[in-house]
């Protein structure tokens, strides 16, 4: 049985004794893709920003490839781990070159290492290295800069990846266009991956497994298959939207 890359074990998260997240009990096993879904202020980004200790468990536990998230350093946790935003978040004073290969630079690649790893990922995710090394985010449509923000993440190989509502801010079609491209990545580079949406037909086209989020809990946990089956009301709610 390939064992957990993440787990949550009686994990809480409070503030100023308001419950966020929690009690959670969940695994996600390696090379796998789990999708939480769920409404605004159920807990989705919470959670995961546990994961990278963004957020601290205030009871329970995270572990982190088998390694409690408190034993870890969080900066080298924090580099296990690529991170995917709905904004994107690159830096507008570098280039793309300069923004894909920031974590290769702090953790001392060689400039040669960096341009290679740089023009890899570029062709990785469908922007000819020659056409878009040098130029600047400002330069670049939505989609171009979400695929840019995809290949950072990816710089220094993490065996996780963390996507936040990562292609929400696209029109629709790019959106599509994206899912696919991410999903087929994902899966040849056997990637594990936790994505937020608050989209059911995203979370259909990426998951492997769904987990839907209420008032910080998991209501629901199972495969594409199971949730399309679900007799669970609040899962038949999220259905009709799709």
């Amino acid at each position: 049985m390939t064992r957990d890359a993440i787990r949550f074990e009686h994990t809480r998260h409070e503030i100023d004794g308001r419950l966020l997240v929690g009690p959670l009990n969940l695994g996600i096993p390696a090379g796998e893709t789990l999708v939480l879904v769920g409404p605004s202020g159920s807990g989705k980004t919470t959670t995961l920003r546990l994961i990278n200790r963004l957020a601290e468990p205030t009871a329970g536990d995270v572990f982190v490839q088998g390694k409690g998230s408190a034993d870890w350093d969080p900066v080298r946790l924090r580099r296990q781990i690529g991170y995917v935003i709905q904004e994107v978040g690159l830096f507008p004073h570098l280039t793309v070159a300069g923004n894909i290969e920031l974590v290769p630079l702090l953790e001392n690649w060689a400039p040669k290492k960096r341009q290679a790893r740089v023009d890899e990922l570029l062709e990785m995710v469908g922007l000819p290295p020659s056409e878009f090394r040098d130029r600047r985010p400002r330069e670049l449509s939505g989609g171009q800069r979400q695929r840019v923000g995809v290949a950072r993440a990816l710089a220094v190989d993490p065996p996780i990846l963390l996507c936040d509502e990562a292609f929400g801010s696209v029109d629709p079609i790019t959106r599509f266009e994206l899912q696919n491209e991410f999903r087929s990545l994902v899966a040849k580079l056997a990637k594990t991956v936790v994505f937020v949406t608050h989209d059911v037909r995203e979370a259909l086209a990426m998951a492997d497994r769904i987990a839907l989020m209420e008032h910080g809990r998991v209501t629901f946990e199972g495969t594409t298959d199971e949730f399309r089956a679900s007799d669970t009301q609040s899962v038949r709610d999220l259905r009709a939207l799709e």
